[in-house]
């Protein structure tokens, strides 16, 4: 009998969270791996809505003041302290970041604005993909400290729960390629030692040497209710000068986090790929846990080998490919610790270990679905690579198998994969088969757990979807 308990635990101000997997067996040894988060001011509940910042903004529960002047702030309760909000749209006049009305055409601004206002001041970005939101060469959104950012708003809202980030969206797209090919090599987003919330937002069409979507350094960032879709690491670059195309390398299409505390929840990762390890993230120490999210369809082509083919310095570096080494189609992490809870894993391509590679560190895949590959390689591998790693995988629909309690090889009977549709299907035997104990209250939609009579031996589902009849 083995039991393991995940907590976490908040201290406000400073939140410190700190998830503990406790294994205990009377075969082997007790294993306990843990992971600690601390973000300033921010939560990490999966209630698929707004961190503790934001959370006092929607209920008018707090202390704090807005630094500059907020004529939305309190709604005209003047039992309600005013908050600091800077507001982003595309349309406005007079713009000062201090309503929808007024609101700045520039993501960076209203974050400087922010900054500056002193410490819990959040931006709000309301739905659509312009030229305001759009990612031109030098125009990399570098995140500040303490200041968070919600997307998914119509431009009306007064409480950060009036949104709907999932039919009001707000898009930031990468920079298009120029007429020679060649494309803007920097981040959407920039965090260096930062504490910051990322909610509500889609993140697309990046293409940079290393994590096109999120760079991160040195950080704690919680991502909640974000796409990362159609994002590039390493690409076919043209050379105006000698009139070639040399083939650069990069990884962590989406996310690349070095040193950093990344923490990502309702949340999905599809069609990223990269011309080096990690398919949609690559963690190099630190920490990555991942909850009720999925991945789909992300690719890692091939390991990157340096060969100094030029001695220009005008000339950008040049490597070859190995499409037999490339690890992680989905997420690579190297040192640190990783931990997947309640995640599908649908269709991530790499030549060696398909979904999911730990090097030198320690993880857990529990209550997750990794399955399903379309592979041009002649044979499918298994869907997990470690390598001198304590890796641990529970209750998991692992394809090919994978040793480790709870754990089944079977058809998830998704509904609809080519479409990328991840729910369970009523025959799934992923239904009732998770560990409860461990299992978030709610899915990746917010649904309740649900016990399907006669089914199973527990009331929560594999996966990131709850099967509901």
């Amino acid at each position: 009998m083995r039991l393991m308990v995940l907590t976490m635990k908040k201290m406000y101000g400073s939140l410190y969270a700190v998830s503990c997997i406790i294994w205990i067996s009377l075969q082997v040894p007790t294993l306990t791996g843990c992971v600690a988060y601390q973000f300033s001011n921010k939560d990490s509940t999966g209630d698929g809505g707004s961190d503790s910042a934001s959370a006092d903004i929607d209920s008018g529960n707090t202390s704090r003041k807005d630094s500059g002047t907020n004529p939305e702030g309190n709604n005209g309760d003047s039992s309600v302290p005013e908050r600091c909000v800077r507001y982003v749209r595309h349309w406005g006049v007079n713009r000062d970041g201090l309503s929808w009305r007024t609101a700045w055409d520039s993501v960076q601004k209203a974050i400087n604005d922010a900054y500056n206002a002193g410490p819990g001041c959040e931006v709000w970005v309301a739905w659509g993909t312009s030229p305001a939101y759009e990612h031109f060469e030098g125009s990399t959104i570098t995140l500040k400290d303490g200041v968070n950012l919600y997307g998914g708003f119509n431009g009306t809202e007064k409480s950060s729960n009036e949104r709907d980030w999932k039919n009001q969206v707000t898009v930031l797209r990468g920079s298009p390629p120029d007429s020679h090919g060649y494309r803007d090599d920097s981040p959407i987003f920039r965090a260096q030692s930062v504490s910051v919330v990322l909610d509500g937002f889609t993140i697309t069409g990046s293409c940079c040497a290393n994590g096109g979507g999120l760079w991160s350094q040195n950080s704690d960032i919680i991502i909640r209710n974000c796409i990362f879709s159609g994002n590039t690491a390493g690409y076919a670059d043209y050379n105006w000068i000698y009139d070639y195309h040399d083939c650069r390398c990069g990884s962590g299409p989406a996310v690349y986090s070095k040193d950093s505390s990344i923490y990502i929840e309702n949340s999905s990762f599809d069609n990223n790929s990269a011309r080096g390890e990690g398919g949609a993230i690559l963690a190099s120490g630190g920490s990555l846990f991942i909850k009720n999210s999925s991945f789909f369809s992300n690719s890692s082509l091939g390991h990157c080998n340096y060969s100094d083919g030029y001695t220009s310095k005008e000339i950008l570096q040049t490597y070859d490919l190995d499409p037999d080494s490339s690890l992680g189609g989905a997420v690579y992490q190297e040192g640190g610790e990783l931990y997947i809870l309640n995640t599908t894993i649908i269709d991530n391509v790499a030549s060696d270990g398909t979904s999911v590679a730990l090097i030198s560190g320690e993880g857990y895949i529990i209550n997750s679905i990794l399955w399903y590959q379309t592979s041009n390689y002649q044979e499918l591998k298994n869907h997990i690579y470690e390598n001198e790693s304590d890796f641990h995988v529970i209750y998991s629909n692992v394809e090919k198998g994978y040793e480790g309690e709870g754990n089944i090889d079977a058809n998830p009977r998704l509904f609809n994969i080519a479409r990328n549709e991840l729910y369970l299907r009523a025959d799934s035997p992923c239904i009732d088969t998770a560990y409860d104990l461990l299992a978030p209250g709610a899915d990746r939609e917010g649904k309740p757990r649900y016990d399907v009579p006669g089914v199973g031996n527990s009331i929560a589902d594999m996966g990131a979807y709850e099967y509901t009849p």
